[in-house]
């Protein structure tokens, strides 16, 4: 059996934590302790997040560290755990813990490994934040958008950067949804869907942009409804926007949902809209 590099993880939500960013994260992180064929070592990873709000027990291979919320004391920890371990790689999940994450692999003279996701590397970063970029080995974008934008900034050979998009889990695969349309009463409507945290720091996602169509597309004759899902502390804002446009009836804010739910709601969707 053939020896695997070890990994620290340092992120911003993982295993037990909520959102895309979160998300994506468990599905790489998993996807690199799996082992895959028969011979190839399991990949010890370590995990550090931010935030952890939900216990979930992670696959083998992986440890987490509980979360250290403060920035003084997520970097401590973060300095603690890695000069008592040996560590190969470092994985920074998110663009503003790059200095940290450098600092850890020089120090370990290990390979630094940047995630990018979207809008936080779309504009030109603070110098220390390029600094730690321009040092990764392999900086990871989920799209080709997000790759432009960082190497529009980033003065870093263009191969060391590479998309790695989203995944879907197998479980979201077309099917009936007429029983979910049925207990949403939502039978003959042309059904608009949108995922995601309402987070008032986030409002770029466009919620508030497709409640302020509605009314025009209604004009036009369209049967409408928009189904929201996902909770934070902009929703009341887009409900009183709703409210007063006269649309409340049409939109659909149906909080977070399990997973069944979830892939039903896909399913019943004639249209998946984010005007991020």
């Amino acid at each position: 059996m053939t020896s695997a590099p070890a990994m620290l993880a340092l992120m911003t939500d993982a295993f037990g934590g909520r959102g895309g960013i979160a998300q994506y994260n468990r599905d790489f992180l998993s996807a690199i302790a799996d082992p895959g064929s028969e011979g190839v070592a399991v990949s010890p990873i370590t995990v550090l997040p931010r935030h952890a709000p939900d216990q979930v027990a992670p696959p083998f291979g992986i440890q987490q560290i509980p979360p250290r919320p403060g920035r003084v004391a997520y970097a401590l920890k973060a300095l603690a755990v890695a000069a008592t371990q040996r560590v190969d790689f470092v994985f920074c999940g998110h663009l503003y813990m790059a200095p940290l994450a450098a600092a850890i692999a020089k120090l370990k003279g290990a390979k630094l490994i940047i995630q990018t996701h979207g809008i936080e590397a779309w504009p030109r970063p603070s110098r220390l934040q390029r600094r730690a970029l321009e040092a990764a080995d392999l900086v990871l974008c989920v799209s080709r958008y997000t790759r432009a934008a960082v190497l529009g900034w980033a003065a870093i050979a263009p191969e060391r950067v590479l998309v790695l998009p989203n995944t879907v889990d197998e479980e979201f695969a077309p099917g009936d949804g007429a029983t979910l349309r049925a207990k949403w009463g939502l039978e003959g409507k042309r059904v608009l869907l949108t995922v995601g945290r309402m987070d008032a720091r986030e409002r770029y996602k466009g919620h508030d942009l497709v409640i302020q169509a509605l009314p025009k597309l209604i004009a036009a004759g369209h049967d409408v409804i928009y189904v929201v899902l996902g909770d934070g502390n902009d929703v009341g804002r887009l409900k009183s926007l709703a409210l007063g446009l006269g649309v409340r009836d049409r939109v659909r804010f149906m909080g977070e949902v399990g997973l069944e739910t979830l892939v039903g709601a896909y399913r019943i969707a004639d249209l998946f809209v984010m005007p991020s």
